[in-house]
This record gives structure tokens, sequence and C-alpha cells, in this order.
């Protein structure tokens, strides 16, 4: 487990100091906050008792979960395993289950 814990925080670390990556996960659904925001007063109810503002938080916070999503997937894989990334993690001593499912599947 100690593997997967070191592989999880290496990938993270990576994705953190794409800058792409974090304009679109957080800075696109803060400023989209910013602009929706004004449209309304920020204690008008929209949904029975759900204030704007905090409806608006939460469709943006799941917009950008949406967006690590779709983002962190098939582009990166594809680029990692025409470099033969995926090829050097599955040939290194890891167990199984240390490595990300589509590269341990795969040969």
């Amino acid at each position: 487990m100690n593997g997967l814990v070191a592989f999880g925080q290496f990938e993270l670390g990576r994705l953190m100091r794409s800058w792409r990556f974090l304009a679109v996960t957080v800075g696109f659904p803060v400023v989209f906050y910013l602009l929706f925001l004004g449209d309304r007063r920020p204690s008008e109810i929209v949904d029975g008792s759900v204030a704007w503002n905090v409806y608006l938080m939460v469709a943006m916070c799941s917009f950008g979960a949406l967006v690590a999503a779709l983002n962190a997937g098939g582009t990166r894989l594809a680029s990692e395993r025409a470099t033969g990334w995926a090829r050097q993690i599955r040939v290194t001593p890891l167990p199984a289950g240390c490595r990300w499912t589509s590269a341990s599947g795969s040969g």
C-alpha cells in the first residue's frame, strides 16, 4: 500500500504543477462564480430554502470536479503511452495494485 500512496502523491503533484489543469479546474469556476453572482442578490432564495450564492457555489464546485475528471484521463494517458512512460511503470517491481488500471491491463 505504501507504493500506491507514493504513486498517488507523485501524480497529484504532477497535476498541481500543470498551469493548464489548474486554470481550467480552479480558475474557470471561480471566474464563473464571480460573474454569475452579480446576476441576483446573494440572499435570494432559488429552490426551496437554498440561497442563490450557495446554489451557485455548489454548481461551480460540481463543474470543477467534472472538468477535472474529464481532463485527468485520456489525453495524458495517450501522451504517456506515446513516450513510453506506461511501459516503464509496467516493468517496475511495483505490485499490480499500485499501478493505474489501464496500464496494468494492457500488455
